[in-house]
């Protein structure tokens, strides 16, 4: 199950120990079907649970809302029944990438030892090691397997107008999903690394005014990981 919403439901109200919403989605599925349930974080910023959407009783609150929230979402994907059998074909590769370091936050934090990513020492400055991976199941769902929360943007499109932007530059690439043959475009985040919110380069602006920009590693992550992704899925292609 993918899905580009924060498991941050819960809040700091409630005094109970209990896990988010995923398990209670896991759980009920479990129950009523029998299958395994792997809980992936998809393309996401920083978005939450959308409970009007499914139409929760107002009378509950805290960790009672948040249960009927997973089961609520169980219930619509227990509904799906329009399944698809995959050809048995399998492609899959990763690549490192290296991205500037511009956060002097991370790049501190790092130093003393608090954060644990790869951060290496250029000539002329730092850099953040990481990986992104590309995979495709029989030929017709792609999967962008990428480090940190990507701007659903960068992924399947959506305004890239310098007027449209915080900059007011333009963005000059195509959405990732135009870059694969499969019409299926899923995304596994958080994959492998916790490389933080990942922007389009011209929506990047004070990493002291927004919550995303206080976890980008630079401002031009978003540019630095399209050129990987785009050079990775055409060398996977190459080799199938």
């Amino acid at each position: 199950l993918e899905a580009g919403i924060h498991c941050t439901m819960l809040g700091a109200g409630p005094d109970e120990l209990t896990a988010d919403f995923p398990y209670y989605i896991e759980r009920k599925i479990k129950m009523e079907t029998g299958a395994n349930v792997v809980y992936v974080q998809g393309a996401e910023l920083a978005i939450t649970t959308d409970c009007d959407t499914l139409n929760l009783p107002d009378d509950i609150d805290g960790v009672d809302r948040m249960v009927a929230y997973g089961e609520a979402v169980a219930e619509r994907v227990i509904a799906i029944d329009n399944d698809v059998a995959l050809a048995p074909i399998l492609n899959i590769k990763m690549m490192e990438v290296r991205l500037d370091v511009t956060n002097e936050i991370l790049t501190l934090a790092a130093r003393e030892d608090v954060l644990n990513p790869v951060i290496v020492k250029t000539e002329d400055d730092y850099q953040m090691i990481t990986e992104i991976g590309y995979m495709e199941l029989g030929n017709s769902v792609a999967i962008f397997i990428c480090p940190g929360e990507f701007e659903p943007a960068l992924i399947y499109g959506g305004p890239e107008s310098g007027d449209a932007s915080w900059s007011g530059e333009e963005w000059g690439y195509e959405p990732l999903k135009n870059f694969t043959s499969c019409e299926n475009v899923m995304v596994f985040g958080l994959s492998n690394d916790q490389a933080g919110y990942v922007l389009r380069d011209n929506e990047y602006h004070s990493m002291f005014t927004e919550n995303e920009e206080i976890n980008v590693i630079c401002d031009t992550a978003g540019s630095a990981f399209v050129n990987a992704f785009i050079d990775l899925v055409a060398s996977t292609k190459a080799a199938a």
